[in-house]
């Protein structure tokens, strides 16, 4: 035999034919010979095994076959002869299993050996599931960087985070350095080893290019080495189709000439000459979706009657005729949806503008309010109240009553910026930004969180207990956290939403899966009472909110065959449920914000129309269309700035996405994140009262929780944390001061955790 100096394993000019005859007829060996026949089975497929026998500090080793090319047959024998001196003596064995020159599994066992005789081993080999492709590899993770470490079985996985030292903070290609550098190019993706690919973007605090962790192909996929995609995988099944093939597609609305090109084994989406578009009112399926002009797609005009009783009504889809204009009849049916009178020729006295010129009670005999130069809420000397007039500072008149702008407090309205503390108006101070705080840290406690700011800076927070199936709310009004449970029988609890009222009274809509509904608890009467808002089990999360008025309006939906989104409203001094509709089914969460009118609008993604708002005039629906069919929008958040205008985040298949309508129109959408983004509560937004938007998201391909904002002129993002698989479940808000809050549940831990940054 030859010895490799600095190899472990040592070359022995055994015939291969031999072991081969030993393996299939298990023939007995020559007394006169001191060894070990290894039996090693394994299922998975190693190309190569290796065998070290050791006794005290001297060892022989060898590999079957020398170089590998083939999986190789289990079970499998080796025979390792060994010197006679070595009989009666403890010998340890070592059998690795190797795959195109990587090690995968090591399996360890203890034999005595016998002088003159070849001793019997039998091993069985796993296959170790490597989180990471080469020993003493390094990739940066956030601002640290991983090491790939073998265990004692020869299994390879990366090592905890090493943060980077403060003189070389920056983290690229596995190397802390004093600046950073772009590992990759934009949106550039890679397969790794485990079937993994890994994405190029922003994945720490700098602002160069990294690659993300590891992200797994789903289960029925496999990454393709050309562009690091996750394809579908046959397996080992014949596949629909082969590379190059095409397949005609069935002509839908006004979408023909449709061709799929097989991918990788499977057809792709069908490709049109002429592609959907939105819809649009002329009597054709312009959006593909099978329907014609569907209520749901299509933004109506106004009719040109829009004083009086006549504000807010549209014109009707006439099919090929186009829009038509309004008739008497709709301008009676708009009135009656609102609980008023249309008339042609007025001839009612009931202080409204009946036949929509401009003139309130014009018909002869009517009383003429006189309102010029009063109050908001003063006499109109025809026993009603006038709508307008002056209000004190920071209010505006509202349907005959003075409506703060900003802060109420007490009787006063507070200025832009000032917070009311004691029942005074206080003007702002400075800000202490408050580190990432575990407010409860017992077992899975901190799901589904709702967070608020009442007018004095307090925070207020709901949250699902998940445990011990409980609701529960914390505040830190007294300075101090102190958790309270407020339900806990049955399951009840989860998908919580907060919205305080003008006194700072808490506001919790939430669902209840063993009493198959809706709820709401207040606290404003001073101890906690609880509301069936309906009777209907929630597939959503809910989400609420408070108009200037101190009404609820609330949101939630039921996600499947029915996918119908609920709405639901305390107007009437008891909880009055309306479907939304026709057709305004559901994928994923929903949300609900009032606009600068105080009319609630509704944010929701319908699976084939797209993503769109629902807004309500009087007590009708008017959809608004902001992506369209094919936009898989998952978690969305809506809000709307000082000016009325709306602002939307969403996620869409791997990306983090923004758009508005501040210029009139929905603007081309912003990614915030590109990678592979979870559904249902990973992405929530605020407006500041400057305008500027604050988003928070969770980041599942570097397990983050990051948070940006547009001041700069664009986003620009942060990490706010990194253990425990923070923001799983996430929620923002802005306070008077323009102070970020922030709440999220950190997936491993199970903690509720609270955080602020100053502007």
């Amino acid at each position: 035999m030859t010895v490799a100096t600095g190899s472990r394993y040592v070359s022995f000019a055994i015939s291969l034919a031999l072991i081969a005859g030993i393996a299939s007829t298990r023939c007995s060996t020559s007394d006169a010979q001191t060894g070990v026949l290894v039996v090693a089975t394994f299922s998975s497929n190693f190309d190569q095994l290796g065998i070290a026998v050791a006794v005290d500090a001297e060892q022989r080793a060898q590999r079957v076959p020398e170089a590998g090319a083939e999986a190789l047959s289990s079970p499998r024998s080796i025979l390792v002869l060994l010197p006679s001196s070595w009989g009666g003596k403890q010998a340890s064995i070592d059998v690795e299993g190797y795959s195109q020159g990587q090690l995968q599994r090591r399996e360890t066992a203890s034999v005595a050996l016998a002088k003159g005789r070849v001793v019997e081993v039998a091993i069985t080999l796993g296959r170790c599931d490597n989180g990471c492709p080469v020993a003493e590899q390094k990739r940066c993770q956030g601002d640290g960087f991983v090491v790939c470490e073998a265990d004692s079985a020869g299994c390879l996985s990366w090592s905890a985070v090493t943060a980077c030292a403060a003189a070389t903070p920056y983290c690229s290609d596995g190397v802390c350095a004093d600046t950073c550098s772009d590992e990759c190019s934009a949106d550039a993706r890679v397969c790794v080893a485990g079937n993994n690919y890994k994405s190029c973007g922003q994945h720490d605090s700098d602002s160069c290019r990294d690659w993300s962790a590891p992200i797994s192909c789903g289960k029925n996929e496999r990454c393709r080495e050309s562009d690091g995609r996750c394809i579908p995988d046959c397996g080992g099944k014949p596949c629909p189709c082969k590379q190059g093939e095409t397949s005609a597609c069935a002509a839908v609305g006004e979408c023909q000439n449709g061709v799929r090109h097989c991918e990788e084994g499977a057809f792709g989406p069908c490709q049109w000459a002429t592609p959907p578009a939105a819809e649009i009112c002329d009597g054709k399926d312009n959006d593909c979706d099978g329907d014609i002009d569907e209520t749901e797609d299509l933004i109506a005009p106004t009719c040109d009657e829009q004083d009086g009783v006549c504000s807010g009504a549209r014109q009707r889809c006439g099919g090929k005729q186009g829009w038509l204009a309004c008739s008497a009849s709709d301008l009676t049916a708009h009135a009656q949806r609102n609980g008023q009178t249309y008339e042609a020729q007025e001839s009612l006295c009931d202080s409204e503008d009946n036949d929509c010129n401009g003139q309130v009670d014009d018909a002869p005999g009517c009383c003429q309010p006189q309102c010029v130069g009063k109050a908001c809420g003063a006499d109109d000397t025809c026993g009603g109240k006038c709508q307008t007039g002056s209000c004190q500072a920071d209010a505006t008149c509202k349907a005959g009553a003075c409506v703060c702008d900003h802060v109420v407090c007490g009787s006063a309205c507070c200025k832009a910026g000032e917070t009311c503390q004691s029942g005074s108006c206080k003007p702002p101070t400075s800000c202490t930004a408050v580190p990432a705080t575990a407010i409860e840290s017992q077992d899975d406690v901190g799901a589904y969180p709702g967070i608020a700011v009442d007018n004095g800076g307090n925070v207020h927070i709901s949250y699902y207990f998940s445990t011990s199936s409980e609701l529960r709310y914390v505040t830190n009004k007294s300075g101090a956290w102190k958790p309270e449970t407020l339900q806990s029988a049955g399951n009840v609890g989860s998908f919580t939403s907060i919205a305080l009222d003008a006194k700072g009274s808490p506001h919790i809509i939430y669902r209840s899966p063993q009493g198959n509904a809706v709820l709401h608890a207040s606290n404003k009467s001073g101890s906690w009472v609880f509301t069936t808002v309906h009777s209907s089990f929630a597939s959503t999360p809910t989400a609420v909110t408070i108009d200037k008025s101190g009404y609820l309006h609330a949101v939630f939906a039921d996600v499947g065959s029915a996918a119908i989104v609920h709405y639901a409203s305390d107007q009437s001094g008891a909880w009055k449920v309306q479907d939304i509709g026709p057709n305004a089914a559901v994928y994923g969460a929903v949300d609900i914000a009032v606009d600068g009118s105080d009319a609630p609008v509704v944010l929701h993604h319908h699976p084939s129309s797209g993503l769109q708002l629902q807004r309500r005039n009087g007590g009708t629906w008017q959809s608004e269309l902001i992506r369209p069919g094919g936009v898989t929008a998952r978690d969305v958040a809506l809000a709307f700035d000082t000016k009325g205008k709306a602002h939307v985040a969403y996620t869409s298949a791997y990306e983090v996405l923004y758009t508005n309508n501040v210029n009139g129109s929905w603007a081309t959408p912003t990614a915030i994140a590109v990678g592979k983004v979870s559904y249902m509560d990973y992405v929530d937004l605020a407006v500041d009262s400057k305008g500027f938007v604050h988003i928070v998201y969770r980041d599942v391909e570097s397990k983050t929780l990051r948070y940006a904002n547009d001041k700069s002129g664009t986003f620009k993002s942060q990490v706010l944390a990194t253990t425990d698989d923070p923001g799983y479940y996430v929620a923002i808000t802005v306070d008077a001061q323009d102070a970020i809050h922030v709440v999220h549940h950190p997936q491993t831990s199970g903690d509720l955790v609270y955080l602020k940054l100053c502007p």
